[in-house]
């Protein structure tokens, strides 16, 4: 599979009038860019992209709630809009109560990724920065 899956840790820090340690270490959002040969190929590799998501958030059991950001910009415009629409789907049913950003998104993915009410835990960025949340 070509499509990364990368995971920082993020530092957020404390107010200094607290009497606790002054930072805690919170997982930044896992990663996912979705390649053009992804793109072509993402009705059959649907299940292999959702299983090393799947993975990769357990290797984080501390976390609160995942987070996840789908990364279309590599993706050329297609009219094509099913199998996204199903990846983050069930990469929905994944983060559970986490929240999931679609970035680089074309307008004929926007579209449809829009054309109904979004859940409160998707947001929508087109190639533009508009964004929809959910």
């Amino acid at each position: 599979m070509t499509a990364a899956l990368l995971r920082e840790d993020a530092m957020v820090s404390g107010s200094a009038s607290e009497q606790t340690p002054t930072s805690v270490r919170e997982p930044a959002p896992l990663h996912l860019q979705v390649t053009p040969d992804d793109a072509r190929t993402l009705h059959r590799r649907i299940p292999e992209i959702v299983g090393q998501v799947r993975h990769q958030l357990s290797s984080w059991p501390d976390s609160p709630r995942p987070d996840i950001v789908v990364d279309l910009s590599a993706v050329p415009p297609s009219p094509a809009a099913a199998p996204l629409l199903f990846l983050v789907h069930l990469l929905r049913r994944l983060v559970g109560e986490g929240k999931i950003d679609v970035v680089g998104v074309t307008p004929a993915l926007a579209s449809a990724l829009t054309a109904y009410e979004l859940p409160s835990n998707i947001t929508v960025i087109d190639v533009r920065g508009r964004r929809w949340p959910g």
